[in-house]
């Protein structure tokens, strides 16, 4: 039986390989929407984001190296301008993993 889908959005970092693939992966199988982070592998995270909109939830690819404080500023400003199905809304990360 599948899970059924929130409305809510989890940031996931580090989700194109891994361990943060696991998670979002886990989440999204949960029903979470990803807003799925990588810092240089767009391919891998590309082809997770794809995985998760199969289990029938939204999610988003956004880059940026959490090393450099603007781009993190930049990341969390990207999550207020998706919404379900691409649509532009103040959507908010409710949580961080």
């Amino acid at each position: 039986m599948k899970a059924a889908k929130h409305s809510e959005y989890v940031l996931v970092t580090g989700a194109a390989h891994r361990l943060g693939r696991a998670i979002a992966l886990e989440l999204a199988g949960a029903g979470w929407n990803i807003a799925l982070h990588y810092r240089q592998s767009e391919q891998a995270a590309r082809r997770t984001c794809q995985e998760i909109v199969a289990l029938g939830v939204d999610c988003h690819c956004l880059q940026a190296d959490l090393a450099q404080g603007s781009q993190v500023q930049a990341l969390f400003e990207k999550t207020c301008v998706f919404g379900p199905r691409g649509q532009r809304d103040q959507q908010r990360i409710d949580f961080r993993v």
